[in-house]
Order: C-alpha cells, then sequence, then structure tokens
C-alpha cells in the first residue's frame, strides 16, 4: 500500500464487506488465490502475472513507486 500512499489518500475500509482499503473513492480487496472482490470495485491478488478483468496482479503495484 506504500506505492498507493505516494499517489493519493488511502483509508482502510470501516465495512468488511466493502473491501479492505479505499484508495480516492475505489474499493480495493487485497489477498491471496482464493480472495474474491466482495463488494470491492478491484482485487490486488498474489497468484496471478497478468490482469484479469477488476483482478489485478499485486506485483504491478510496485510499478507505481
Amino acid at each position: 500500500m506504500f506505492a498507493l500512499k505516494e499517489k493519493g489518500k488511502i483509508w482502510a475500509a470501516k465495512n468488511e464487506q466493502d473491501g479492505d482499503f479505499i484508495f480516492e473513492g475505489m474499493k480495493l480487496e487485497i489477498g491471496g488465490k482464493k480472495k474474491s472482490s466482495k463488494l470491492s470495485d478491484f482485487v490486488l491478488r498474489d497468484d496471478i502475472d497478468l490482469p484479469l478483468r477488476n483482478v489485478i496482479p499485486l506485483w504491478m503495484l510496485g510499478m507505481l513507486w
């Protein structure tokens, strides 16, 4: 989350069903291969190499830094 903190405001979500974090109005869910999106806009997962729909590889956050 350090990479996103450099780009804007990031907050922990108050409601667990919304996701883990809120970044500039987008709900983010962070986790491993069994992580579902719940009500979040994007899922950042550490078990994939390429993005699919609203699932983004966790390593891509390193490109922002």
